[in-house]
């Protein structure tokens, strides 16, 4: 499986980007309202950076809206990144569905 979404450190963000900062416990019921942020955040920005580092928990659900955001950002030809540390909750989360390296 192949992907467009681009885990990076934080000093590899770009300086440009809209930084949309993720923090606490987001589950399916954060969705939609995660997903409106995503919207708005893609809408008038070439480039767009999720920082995961302050998240406590997430569940599948907000892997497949990262992953959809990235493939709507890609084709409407912005950048989408991602912030995540070694042992955050997303990659933990990316290691249990057996997707540990899918996005690198």
């Amino acid at each position: 499986m192949h992907s467009s979404l681009r885990l990076i450190t934080a000093e590899d963000a770009p300086a440009t980007a809209l930084v949309v900062a993720l923090d606490g416990a987001k589950d399916l019921r954060a969705v939609p309202a995660l997903r409106e942020e995503l919207i708005a955040a893609m809408k008038g920005n070439a480039s767009v950076t999720i920082d995961t580092r302050m998240l406590a928990t997430l569940d599948t659900g907000v892997v497949q809206l990262l992953l959809a955001a990235s493939r709507t950002a890609r084709r409407s030809g912005r950048e989408f990144s991602v912030i995540a540390e070694a042992e955050g909750a997303l990659t933990q989360v990316l290691a249990r569905l057996g997707l540990p390296t899918a996005f690198a």
